[in-house]
């Protein structure tokens, strides 16, 4: 396609008219760049898009002929693609700042701006920059130049998705034992395409107290891998000693980084952060900086190998651990309750005036579900579904994702949780299995305690450790009461209440914290992305010499309801 205009980074290899990124598998084989553009090569955009649905893994790819140009990205957005259509061109990069240039995005609209502030993200293909979108999770583009002139400023653009993060039909009810074969089939397969990506480099366990990234740890030794070492970053000791106290059992090196307020301080405001917000790509989301921090920590001082491959435990699984305490008991879901509850659990950075601005968001809520919910009411199971399907595309795939962290100091990666044959198993898990992930956890606590050498392994996880917090659990399952016990829960113990127990609110002075919360901050102290950005949206006037000097919470405002 003569008018298309395409930037890409060095992390893409180009072979022929075919540019990929990233090591997808294909029958469980490997591919390199080479096998993987000619897995893609030949004619048409359907022949393409079969191609991309064949494979699993983690990749971007893009093709340019004289005709047209298509261009995937993966299951979740693992390498982001952005376009944008000026002056009769098509203009396509993984750089969307270079396309907000292009297309001269001075300002951001204000829903967007809104949206951004409220959950960490831009939902759909829109983007902070006007005119510049984005590919989804599991979505193909087709452009081709417009048979009318007039259409699409004489480039015509299609997107599809090729993959969707869907169930159809319930599934049947299924016993623990068949449940926990099939899941350490999935796993065992997963985790195999991890080894042979690994290929014997050190891969690096992002670990916490909880049990995602356990479960990362004994798949890893089921599969007899031996160069293991794990991590965890913070200032929670009780986790960090948690964390210790299972690697120890595990046998794994284990490594932590302690965060204080005076080195968030000095890196937020250095050029190095400003560099990292680039590379991150934050027009679509709001980039963890308190992770970036910790790896450039651990990078600089030689903690972990320079070659390692570093995981994590995010994974389809965590969709279940999203499903509304609200929907249960009922047969079906009303599409005003589908909305109004995805608003209070995902927009909620900030109070927000839900009389005045309710439709609006509510609107981009149900562009962004699509046809998963079509009527004024949906079955049970459909509306579970499409509130899951939108936790994939809107939550794991945008506010979730850490390999940008990871890629930007120079480090591999690997997501052995989202592999799609996990993602095929937790399909065809049961609801009542899934909600509030009830058979993982249970899964990786019988695990766990079978691989132990402790005398009491259940008093490493949350729940067999703090009797508050088993309660906790079995209260927030009761449908209504749990919902509000949540809330409450939440407004008490996370985040920390006082501005000295947060180490990243070290970004800000004391006072701005004082006038966020003023500002209409939900929770009594706001979280370093939430801070975040308000800076990246110029709502934050900083020096560059020294702390934030101010924050203007009148920009805010509309969206804020008055205290």
């Amino acid at each position: 396609m003569e008018s298309a205009r395409v930037r890409l980074g060095d992390r893409w290899t180009r072979s022929g008219d075919v540019v990929v990124t990233g090591r997808p598998f294909l029958d469980d084989e490997c591919l390199d760049a080479s096998a993987f553009a000619a897995h893609v090569a030949g004619t048409g955009a359907e022949a393409f898009c079969r191609a991309v649905a064949d494979l699993n893994g983690f990749f971007g790819v893009l093709r340019e002929t004289e005709d047209a140009v298509v261009a995937a990205v993966d299951r979740i957005r693992s390498a982001p693609l952005y376009y944008a259509v000026a002056d009769g061109e098509l203009y396509l990069s993984d750089d969307a700042h270079w396309l907000a240039t292009v297309v001269d995005a001075d300002d951001s609209d204000p829903t967007v701006a809104a949206e951004y502030l409220l959950t960490g993200c831009v939902t759909g293909s829109d983007t902070l920059a006007p005119g510049v979108r984005q590919l989804q999770s599991g979505e193909l583009l087709v452009a081709t130049a417009a048979s009318d002139a007039t259409a699409s400023d004489g480039v015509d653009v299609q997107r599809q998705r090729y993959y969707r993060y869907e169930r159809d039909d319930p599934p049947e009810r299924a016993d623990t034992d068949r449940l926990v074969d099939a899941y350490w089939d999935a796993l065992d397969g997963a985790f195999g395409r991890l080894v042979e990506h690994a290929d014997g480099r050190p891969i690096a366990i992002s670990l916490s107290a909880g049990h995602d990234s356990r479960l990362v740890a004994l798949a890893l030794q089921r599969q007899e891998y031996e160069d293991l070492v794990a991590f965890t970053y913070g200032a929670a000791a009780d986790e960090a000693t948690t964390s210790e106290r299972v690697a120890d059992d595990l046998g794994i090196p284990w490594e932590f980084v302690a965060i204080d307020q005076d080195e968030v301080a000095d890196w937020y405001h250095s050029a190095a952060r400003r560099a990292f917000d680039r590379d991150a790509g934050w027009l679509a989301s709001a980039p963890n900086y308190g992770l970036a921090l910790a790896m450039r920590k651990l990078r600089r001082q030689g903690r972990l190998p320079e070659d390692a491959v570093v995981v994590t435990g995010d994974g389809a699984h965590t969709t279940g651990e999203h499903v509304p305490t609200r929907f249960r008991g009922r047969d079906r879901i009303s599409r005003d309750l589908f909305v109004e509850t995805l608003l209070d659990a995902n927009y909620d950075a900030w109070g927000w005036d839900r009389a005045a601005h309710g439709d609006e968001l509510g609107t981009r809520v149900l562009e962004a579900v699509g046809d998963r919910f079509r009527g004024d009411d949906e079955p049970f199971e459909r509306a579970v579904a499409a509130y899951e399907e939108w936790d994939w595309a809107e939550r794991q795939s945008k506010r979730i994702r850490s390999n940008a962290v990871y890629e930007h100091v120079g480090y591999d990666w690997w997501f052995p949780l989202w592999d799609a044959e996990c993602v095929a198993f937790w399909r065809d898990v049961p609801t009542d299995r899934r909600v509030d992930k009830r058979f993982h956890d249970e899964f990786v606590e019988r695990a766990y305690e079978a691989a132990s050498t402790l005398d009491d392994p259940s008093a490493t996880f949350p729940s067999g450790s703090d009797s508050l917090a088993s309660v906790k659990q079995r209260v927030e399952r009761v449908p209504v009461l749990g919902s509000l016990a949540r809330r409450a829960y939440r407004r008490l113990q996370s985040p920390p209440n006082r501005y000295p127990d947060d180490p990243y609110l070290g970004m800000m002075s004391e006072e701005q914290f004082a006038a966020i919360v003023a500002a209409g901050a939900d929770r009594t102290v706001p979280s370093h992305v939430e801070f975040h950005a308000l800076g990246l949206l110029d709502r934050v006037a900083y020096d560059p010499a020294g702390p934030a000097e101010s924050v203007d919470p009148v920009r805010v405002r509309p969206f804020v309801e008055e205290r």
